[in-house]
């Protein structure tokens, strides 16, 4: 797979550095955390209820899988012997991985992609108040872990040069989140077409399908259906945007197309719809339905697809008060946050199209930083298009759709960290500069 880069080792002081801004980051959230309590959000109770599952030795055929129920069980596990509140414990631990860890690791990216402790430390800040992500430590869901486990993919496998230890990370994702079974397969086809070499598929692709080959006997031995979640999540999510998106259209006069016809024109919302077309036309017929309107229109699905791309980027995920399910929320503070959170936004999130352009200038040339390039080329932007891409298609139309994405989120802090110190680079005489250009180690991304 090519010769391996050698590893990067930061300066102590950066570490140190590094240690005191992820901890700096935990505090402000856990007081945050302290001050509303954790999240309970209505998915919630689905992953507890296949947690309450595994803390009894049972497995519960589920529509969700089985990662973050088990991340659950341990919080579990640790609040008993702490005596704690589970949900508490749990807010906690996710704090401190996504606030504290999330935020050292992205610091320690921007170093290691451009010499430079202030884009560390910029990115670093931009992060930390990106509210989108970071009060997801509170919630008992899946994002805090999934943006977590994608920050130490991307340190391990720039650090490595190679997928041999990343790629159970990417495993785990898998184990989590749906849409991450495609990262295994689009990193093992891109390494082998960019190396030009069959071995090359084997590395970021093996882990993933021995966790799930181990899952799937596991749970049918148990009884459970591990194919639950696919089953149920692909053929309500197709059949979402064959109804909001009106490719419905597209399928042969009969009585489910008069009948969704109807339930549209009523604004009918699209649970109430799927449930009417099974039960007029038999259990499952939505899957079927949904797949005659894409065979009618198969461009139109795709651009139906791509349209919800740009959302991605710009739909935000902090919700109404009172439905963000907080224990005890503090109403002042919270409308505070929110007002941070919309001009925050404003400014980072606004448009896709400028962080689409920081992504292939920092692919072209890294921003202006040499030996950021490859990173980008390699590791961020296959994944950030892979992510934007198999969301849109998994995802049922717009519902949520900035939540299902938020792993883009650090590589938009480093995007911007990076283009900023570069312009400063340029236009600011006061700005630090080395006294010569440091040979940095390989990034990693090439291995």
């Amino acid at each position: 797979m090519g010769s391996r880069p050698a590893r990067w080792n930061p300066p102590p002081t950066r570490v140190r550095l590094a240690i005191a801004i992820g901890l700096a980051t935990a505090t402000l959230w856990l007081a945050f955390l302290a001050a509303n309590g954790p999240a309970i959000r209505p998915d919630t109770k689905a992953y507890l209820r296949v947690a309450d599952g595994f803390w009894t030795f049972r497995i519960l055929t589920s529509s969700r899988l089985p990662g973050y129920p088990l991340f659950l069980v341990a919080g579990r596990g640790v609040a008993s012997l702490l005596a704690t509140d589970v949900a508490t414990t749990v807010a906690v631990a996710q704090i401190l991985l996504l606030s504290g860890l999330g935020t050292a690791l992205v610091f320690t990216l921007a170093c290691r992609m451009t010499g430079r402790t202030a884009i560390g430390f910029a990115a670093a800040l931009l992060f930390a108040f990106d509210v989108d992500v970071q009060w997801f430590g509170a919630a008992l869901l899946t994002e805090a872990l999934v943006v977590t486990l994608v920050l130490l993919m991307a340190a391990v496998r720039l650090r490595d040069g190679r997928w041999v230890r990343a790629s159970w990370l990417l495993a785990a994702l898998a184990l989590i989140r749906p849409n991450f079974a495609a990262f295994p397969v689009a990193f093992a086809v891109f390494d082998a077409l960019r190396l030009r070499t069959l071995r090359a598929l084997l590395a970021p692709l093996l882990p993933t399908v021995a966790v799930w080959a181990a899952w799937w006997v596991i749970a049918s031995a148990a009884g459970a259906d591990p194919s639950r979640p696919q089953s149920w999540f692909v053929p309500i999510h197709t059949f979402t945007k064959v109804y909001e998106g009106d490719l419905w259209r597209a399928l042969p006069d009969g009585p489910e197309r008069r009948l969704i016809a109807e339930q549209r024109a009523h604004h009918v919302d699209v649970m109430v719809a799927a449930a009417a077309v099974d039960e007029a036309s038999g259990p499952g017929s939505i899957r079927r339905v949904a797949q005659s309107a894409i065979r009618a229109d198969p461009l139109g699905y795709v651009r139906l697809c791509l349209a919800l791309v740009p959302l991605e980027y710009h739909y935000g995920t902090w919700a109404a008060i009172d439905e963000m399910g907080f224990t005890h929320p503090r109403e002042t503070l919270l409308r505070h946050v929110r007002r941070f959170h919309a001009r925050y936004r404003g400014i980072f999130y606004g448009s896709v199209w400028p962080f689409a352009v920081l992504l292939a200038l920092a692919c072209r040339n890294g921003l202006g930083w040499p030996h950021a390039t490859q990173t980008f080329r390699g590791l961020i932007a296959p994944f950030v298009v892979v992510l934007l891409v198999s969301v849109a298609f998994s995802s049922a139309g717009e519902h949520q759709i900035g939540r299902l994405a938020i792993a883009l989120h650090p590589f938009n802090a480093l995007l911007w960290a990076a283009a900023a110190g570069r312009l400063a680079t340029v236009a600011a005489p006061w700005w630090p500069r080395p006294r010569q250009e440091r040979a940095h180690a390989p990034d990693g991304a090439t291995g």
